[in-house]
């Protein structure tokens, strides 16, 4: 969808929805398909948090339309991902490569090995399992020094305080972006019957201009392949 904004000659808002089949490189010998199905809404040129609503209401909205009992929210943040690969400099890559898999241990050694600030190194330490309602966020606030990442969990606090319904949300401070170009929140969908994500989307501002437009983009996508699974386990 964002190049079909793209070649467009709309300079406005843009809704698009979209159904079909979707193709990602998968790590060969895996058991994994490279084809998936999605479906999905895209928002372009809504910037900030009237944008992260409008998406949020929809995907909250659209929950009850695909009949899975006890599905779980979580939101966390690209900018404050991206800010702790700034504050820790060339060693950027074993970071995400720990919080990519929740490693606690790997994380001490990561800390205790380099020189960064206490603050830095507390808050480090706390990322692997730092995930919890908004009375974690409210905490991870308080321990903040770094503005950056201070503004980056406002922007949450901001986008759930919105919201006119707040069950079945919590944050994961510690979520690693599956693409590059995502600058703001982000949002995973879990099922108690999938161990993947049924839905997932957020905030990607660096993509349009990719395609020569400076404009804001902002969306979400169901993972049919998994919500079909989970519906006939669910179902057993």
């Amino acid at each position: 969808m964002p190049d079909l904004y793209a070649n467009s000659a709309n300079a406005g808002e843009a809704r698009y929805s979209y159904f079909g089949k979707v193709y990602r490189k998968e790590t060969m010998h895996k058991g994994r398909s490279s084809e998936f199905f999605q479906g999905g809404v895209e928002l372009m040129n809504k910037p900030g948090l009237q944008g992260d609503k409008e998406v949020m209401t929809m995907v909250q909205e659209s929950l009850p339309g695909i009949s899975l009992k006890n599905i779980l929210l979580e939101l966390g943040s690209a900018k404050f991902y991206n800010r702790l690969l700034e504050l820790v400099g060339n060693q950027r890559n074993e970071l995400e490569d720990i919080l990519r898999l929740r490693d606690i241990s790997e994380m001490k050694r990561f800390v205790s090995k380099n020189d960064f600030e206490e603050s830095l190194n507390q808050l480090l330490l706390s990322l692997p399992t730092c995930f919890g309602n908004v009375d974690l966020l409210h905490q991870m606030m308080d321990k903040c020094q770094d503005s950056v990442l201070l503004g980056a969990l406002q922007e949450l606090k901001d986008l759930y305080e919105s919201l006119d319904s707040k069950e079945g949300i919590i944050f994961d401070l510690g979520m690693v972006p599956t693409m590059k170009y995502y600058t703001g929140f982000m949002i995973k969908g879990y099922s108690d019957q999938s161990a993947q994500p049924i839905l997932s989307g957020g905030r990607y501002d660096d993509l349009l201009p990719r395609f020569n437009v400076n404009k804001t983009a902002v969306g979400f996508c169901f993972h049919m392949n998994h919500i079909l699974k989970a519906i006939e386990k669910e179902g057993e």
